[in-house]
C-alpha cells in the first residue's frame, strides 16, 4: 500500500496521470478481492467476531476509496478535473487516522474480549 503511494506521488510530479490511473486500478482490484474474502467468510465464532469482520470490511472498503480516487485522478482529462478529484483524495486522507483508529479499536476489543495479547511495534 505504501509503495503504491510514493508510486503515485512520483508519477504526479511527472505528469504521468496514465500510470497513476494503472496503480491504482491494480491496487484496487487487490483490495476488492481481499474484501470479498473477508465477506465470503464466516466470522470467527468467538466473541466479537462478528464486530471484528465488520470493521475489517469497512476498512477495506475505506482503502479501496483511496485507489478509486487515486484511478479518477489519474484518468481526469483536465487540470481542473484533476483539481477536483485532487479534493477529493484529501477530503479521504483526511478520514486515514480515523479509519486506523476504528479498525484498532476493533482488534483491541477483540484482543480483550477473548484473551489475545495485541503485540505494539
Amino acid at each position: 500500500i505504501h509503495l503504491t503511494d510514493l508510486k503515485v506521488k512520483k508519477y504526479a510530479g511527472l505528469e504521468q496521470y496514465d500510470s497513476i490511473a494503472i496503480v491504482a486500478e491494480k491496487m484496487e482490484a487487490k483490495v476488492d478481492a481481499v474484501m470479498k474474502q473477508v465477506k465470503d467468510e464466516p466470522a470467527p465464532g468467538v466473541k466479537e467476531g462478528d464486530n471484528f469482520k465488520e470493521a475489517g470490511i469497512k476498512y477495506f472498503a475505506f482503502m479501496k476509496s483511496i485507489y478509486t480516487a487515486y484511478k479518477a485522478f489519474g484518468n481526469a482529462k483536465t487540470p481542473d478535473a484533476r483539481q477536483e478529484e485532487l479534493d477529493k483524495i484529501n477530503d479521504i486522507d483526511n478520514k486515514r487516522t480515523e479509519a486506523v483508529s476504528e479498525i484498532q479499536q476493533a482488534q483491541r476489543k477483540f484482543a480483550d474480549a477473548n484473551g489475545f495479547r495485541i503485540e505494539k511495534k
